[in-house]
């Protein structure tokens, strides 16, 4: 069986596919940006230094599938060089981001077409398939698989544009925009279409797609994410909570606030570290100290694994998600979790997290507050995720469940 994979702009989690399909023996092609395979590190940080990317090299080779060798790797360099000028032409106001971003995603989608050769499967993320690739490749007899990661764009809207209303703030995943609609004419276009949880799922079928044309297979975690956590005891007089991943209002950012405040009405001394960008909150009253927030900013994956051994719990009251990663680790290290549904984890309530209803920081401090004052909840609930992910959720485990459903949908013909 022969795999293309279309990775886009960027980094997913594409690249994971394609090194778990590589473990499975397919045959693959994995087609990107940028990916400077022949160039040193020094040449390719001298241009990061002048599009201030910092450690560009690092960056952009974070993208190569482990396993792969050169030749089964297409980097469309072209194609990125055009979208970061695209990007650079929204700072003056030139063009609109969403004018930019649809430019640069059909334009990656036509520099992809050369590299679609006869094959079995050509899997593309949702958004990277325009252009005239999805196309051809159905002119070739493949079976198009588009990849998408996060909900529904019209349930997102739903979900959050109040939200965004209560700050005076743009919404700025609009279902209407070009970007949008690009990519759900990738979702149209496909065969099929492979999402990361069944509250994805659910939301394209509330939106009118067939339940047979969507399959889900959850991301895998790494392995030495796992049973990070040996203790459940609170060590220290300051309760540590934990969210990672952008803080802001798609995530629940004003949930945190607001819960943590009605914690230290009730003498709770809590400490809230966020590892990962933070939104500018600048003109909002979200953050008025003194709330205990330390703001760590992104951080390698072995600086993060510090932070999940040594948090008591995880917090993560998400508006609307595909399945967060980021919480998925938390779970594999043990650490007791509490979120919404709508972050898409495969949670059950009271045994591996604490699910509770979106847009409630009263259920969300009930939550904390429950898990704070049982010790032995803690480590049943940490203990139980941690053992949940370790069987079910690896990147073997879903090669494999991805190699399977390529099987069953190819024997059906399309």
């Amino acid at each position: 069986m022969k795999v293309i994979i279309s990775q886009g702009h960027g980094k997913l989690h594409m690249n994971e596919t394609a090194a778990s399909l590589k473990e499975k023996q397919a045959g693959i092609l994995y087609i990107t940006g940028w990916l400077p395979k022949n160039l040193s590190p020094k040449f390719v940080n001298a241009i990061g230094s002048m599009l201030k990317k910092g450690n560009l090299y690092k960056l952009l080779m974070q993208r190569h599938p482990k396993g792969l060798t050169n030749e089964e790797i297409a980097s469309c360099s072209f194609s990125e060089f055009l979208y970061w000028g695209l990007l650079f032409l929204t700072k003056i106001k030139i063009i609109t981001y969403d004018t930019a971003v649809t430019t640069g995603w059909v334009f990656f989608g036509k520099a992809t077409k050369k590299y679609i050769t006869p094959s079995t499967i050509f899997h593309v993320r949702s958004g990277a398939g325009q252009g005239g690739s999805i196309q051809k490749a159905k002119r070739m007899g493949m079976v198009v698989v588009a990849d998408h990661s996060i909900a529904h764009p019209h349930s997102m809207a739903n979900y959050l544009r109040p939200e965004y209303e209560k700050f005076n703030r743009t919404f700025d995943l609009d279902p209407n925009t070009k970007f949008s609609t690009l990519i759900l004419k990738d979702c149209l276009d496909a065969d099929y279409i492979v999402v990361n949880s069944d509250f994805v799922k659910d939301t394209f079928i509330e939106n009118g797609f067939a339940k047979e044309k969507i399959k889900v297979v959850y991301l895998g975690v790494r392995n030495d994410f796992f049973y990070l956590k040996d203790s459940w005891e609170i060590k220290t007089k300051e309760i540590r909570l934990l969210f990672t991943g952008t803080f802001g209002l798609r995530k629940g950012a004003r949930i945190i606030i607001e819960a943590l405040k009605i914690l230290n009405e009730k003498q709770y001394n809590i400490i809230l570290d966020v590892v990962g960008a933070k939104e500018d909150f600048k003109n909002t009253n979200l953050i008025d100290l003194p709330l205990n927030i330390n703001f760590h900013g992104p951080l390698l994956q072995e600086q993060l694994k510090k932070f999940l051994q040594e948090s008591d719990i995880y917090v993560f009251p998400t508006f609307a998600e595909g399945c967060a990663r980021s919480a998925m680790e938390a779970m594999a290290a043990g650490l007791p979790v509490v979120t919404t549904a709508n972050c898409g984890l495969p949670i059950t309530h009271g045994e591996s997290g604490i699910i509770i209803p979106v847009n409630d920081s009263n259920a969300l401090a009930n939550g904390i507050e429950l898990l704070i004052n049982t010790k032995e909840l803690r480590e049943s609930i940490g203990k139980k995720a941690a053992a949940l992910v370790a069987t079910n959720y690896t990147w073997e485990e879903y090669g494999t469940q991805l190699i399977d459903f390529y099987k069953e949908i190819t024997s059906k013909g399309v």
